[in-house]
This record gives C-alpha cells, sequence and structure tokens, in this order.
C-alpha cells in the first residue's frame, strides 16, 4: 500500500506534466464564421454564390435625421447603380447578436474570399460604397479609394467582432 507521501508526490507530478503540457502547446485559434448562418435569406444566397454584400442596421428614432437622409440618399443611389451587384439587406438580430456588435449604426461589407469591412455609423460619404466595390471587383484602387475603405475585420473563435488589418473570409 502506497503511502501518503507517494501519493501526495504522484500527484505533484501529474499537475506538473499536465502544466508542462498544456503551457507548451499554443492553443488552436481557428475561424470560426458561425454568423453566415444569421444572414438575412437573400444575402445568404449572395454570400454562397460569391457576390458582395452589404448589411446594415439603424435606429427609427434617426430618420428624422440629416445624417440619416443623407445616408439613405447615398445608399439608394449606391443600390440603383447597374455597376453595384452588391446585395443590400438589413442586418438581423441574429446576424448582430452572432458578432456582438454594441453600435446601433453600422454597414457590413461581406465577400467569399475578401476582405470584410465593418463601418461604424452611417455612411455620409459615397466614396465608401466606392472603394468596397471597386476592391471586391479586383479593379486597382487609388491612395483615394483605399483611405475610404473601411476597418476590416475577421470572426474570431470568440464570436465577437474582431478588428484587423489582414483577414480574408473564406
Amino acid at each position: 500500500m502506497l503511502g501518503l507521501r507517494a501519493i501526495i508526490k504522484s500527484a505533484i507530478l501529474v499537475f506538473i506534466t499536465l502544466g508542462i503540457l498544456a503551457c507548451g502547446s499554443e492553443p488552436e485559434i481557428k475561424n470560426d464564421y458561425s454568423y453566415i448562418k444569421h444572414l438575412p435569406a437573400k444575402a445568404h444566397d449572395a454570400y454562397a454564390r460569391g457576390d458582395g454584400i452589404l448589411l446594415f442596421s439603424f435606429r427609427k428614432n434617426i430618420q428624422d435625421s440629416e445624417a440619416y437622409a443623407d445616408w439613405a440618399e447615398y445608399l439608394n443611389n449606391f443600390n440603383s447603380t447597374s455597376n453595384s451587384d452588391i446585395v443590400i439587406s438589413k442586418a438581423s438580430k441574429g446576424f448582430i447578436t452572432s458578432l456582438n456588435i454594441t453600435s446601433p449604426e453600422f454597414s457590413i461589407f461581406l465577400k467569399k474570399g475578401q476582405q470584410s469591412y465593418f463601418y461604424d455609423g452611417l455612411i455620409v460619404e459615397p466614396q465608401v460604397y466606392t472603394a468596397v466595390y471597386r476592391k471586391y471587383s479586383g479593379e486597382d484602387l487609388s491612395n483615394i479609394d483605399r483611405s475610404f475603405l473601411p476597418q476590416t475585420f475577421c470572426q474570431s473563435q470568440l464570436s465577437s467582432l474582431v478588428l484587423t488589418k489582414n483577414c480574408v473570409e473564406d
């Protein structure tokens, strides 16, 4: 029969070994694109086809503001241009929750295999739409276009919006 001292030594060795194994390897971080399943139906279909998507959100109580009027005009103009093949849709509550977005007004641009972009607030500069469209179309961007690209983001395993410089969605 093992003595108490031997049992304690064995337990300490097990904990030390487990600690070394846990610290000796970096945790594996994988992209989790679970937010895709929360896309509105037409946006989900567009994403699957490889089309660009623009999702937006705003509070209803701002609809009388000048910023809202400008935003709506620029968004409608962008949507009506013949060269815009980006699907535009209001973000669903499930999508917003899946990315843990707390901003009441935002726009998100997504396209499979491309950078994703997050714009916090209402887009009141039409050049933002043009820059993202050109980027998604594979056109060369001027320095001015690049200056209007919103922040890039990708999804981490923590299911929260992570802004980053280098992320391409699969």
